[in-house]
């Protein structure tokens, strides 16, 4: 297929090609891949980099970036290698003479310590995954890409918590160049210890942060279309009698009797935690197993799915969830951490062409890359997440270039007078407002990040 470039995707390109070192921060739909690959197929071809390594979240490490090269008529002479299965396979994908070879975000320490040698330009798909500087993954992947003088970090989530997620990506693209190498000095000098081990950011950090980085990044947004407006429904749910004792006991004790075994999570944030598996119908145990109390919560999120005439998709946080929900619609599919490259293949081919009804989802397996605008506008939630990150860019599936209805419609069941209600909604919603600012210009945000 031919490709008609936009000015600002050429603008991107020419920006990534001049560039050792560069962040783009792209919307979804905004069309990073291709970008991305135009513009590392032009560096092979001079000769600027001689081989390049991606890592990017499984699903869109699978099912993306040989799809796109593929897909343009000006990259189909790339060879593009997947790298996502056992240790044989990815020794193949290697030594096979490919230019770019991807790797899923899971197996990437383990192939680097094999053959970072190999590369010499390392980009970082979904660049927001490495935003912690304490993460397992986040030093090791400094270690063993520092030989790689070309390098790329692509994200539509640049501070899915806020100004702070920054520090991590960008010290992963620049080694420390722009914001410090130490995390423990930035944190310091930019944010302030609202509790114990609660740290918010100082007025103007999101500002300050974005002119440091200014020279290497570009926001990358789409040009002449707008998604699709998302409505957002809240669906209030009570807590029955049973668990609302059980989350008050929590919320005021820290502790509670769950069924004849006195439950006590420990700090706050475990505490938090719980109350929020509460309100979701269920409990862990301390050996990770959960216990199901009353899944009201699933049967309010499937009423309001059956009673939808466009096919829906179900988003759901917890395994406990997702048993339920297979129970509920055998026949709906799962894209999830255990489904294989084929099942989610043609999950993902089903859906786009209008063969399903319901198509049941974890964030963390799909909420990148995928294109599912295709095949229905609605998504529901079973309980909202924490993270940012997996509530837009989980939206942005269905609210991309291609979407026909005219607007997209998010159904999330929120638990009255609790921790959803007070804290995890409003906390989105801020979220939103500073990445929002980002994409604005950093002008934009010097007075919400207080």
């Amino acid at each position: 297929m031919p490709v008609t470039l936009r000015p600002v995707q050429e603008q991107a390109i020419t920006h990534i090609y001049e560039r050792n070192e560069s962040l783009v921060f792209a919307r979804p739909g905004a069309g990073k891949t291709v970008v991305t690959l135009t513009a590392l197929s032009e560096m092979l071809r001079d000769s600027i980099v001689r081989r390049v390594l991606v890592t990017a979240p499984l699903r869109v490490a699978e099912l993306v970036w040989q799809q796109e090269g593929q897909k343009w008529g000006h990259l189909q002479h790339l060879k593009i290698a997947i790298a996502t299965g056992a240790p044989k396979e990815r020794d193949e994908a290697v030594y096979g003479g490919s230019d770019i070879v991807v790797v899923n975000h899971e197996n990437l320490i383990d192939f680097l310590e094999k053959h970072s040698k190999a590369f010499d330009c390392f980009v970082i798909d979904e660049l927001s995954k490495f935003k912690g500087p304490t993460s397992a993954k986040w030093r090791p992947t400094l270690k063993h890409t520092a030989h790689m003088q070309v390098r790329l970090g692509l994200t539509g989530s640049p501070v899915p918590n806020g100004p702070e997620d920054l520090f991590g990506q960008t010290r992963v693209i620049d080694f420390g160049r722009r914001l410090g190498r130490d995390w423990v000095q930035w944190r310091a000098a930019n944010m302030w210890e609202q509790a114990e081990n609660v740290w918010r950011c100082r007025k103007g950090t999101l500002e300050k942060t974005l002119a440091a980085i200014a020279d290497m990044t570009f926001i990358l947004s789409p040009e002449n279309w707008a998604p699709p407006p998302v409505r957002h429904v809240k669906v209030p749910v009570q807590l029955p009698a049973t668990l609302r004792r059980i989350y008050d006991e929590l919320d005021t004790a820290s502790v509670a009797d769950i069924e004849g075994e006195m439950m006590m999570p420990g700090g706050r944030a475990q505490v938090v935690n719980k109350m929020r598996q509460v309100c979701a119908g269920f409990v862990y145990d301390e050996t990770g197993e959960g216990r199901r109390l009353d899944m009201f919560r699933v049967e309010a999120i499937c009423d309001v799915v059956d009673a939808q005439t466009s096919p829906v998709l179900l988003v759901y946080d917890y395994r406990e969830q997702l048993e339920a929900l297979k129970a509920r619609y055998p026949d709906a599919p799962v894209l999830g951490s255990g489904t294989s490259r084929k099942v989610a293949a043609k999950a993902v081919e089903d859906w786009n062409t209008g063969r399903l009804r319901v198509l049941i989802a974890h964030p963390a397996a799909f909420s990148h890359g995928l294109n599912l605008q295709f095949g229905g506008h609605i998504v529901c939630w079973c309980s909202l997440p924490w993270s940012l990150d997996h509530f837009e860019q989980t939206i942005m599936r269905l609210a991309r270039e291609g979407q026909l209805a005219p607007e997209t419609i998010s159904y999330a069941t929120v638990a009255v007078d609790t921790v959803e209600e007070d804290t995890v909604f409003p906390r989105l919603t801020f979220k939103a407002e500073v990445q929002d600012a980002v994409f604005a210009g950093s002008g934009a945000a010097a007075s919400i990040t207080a």
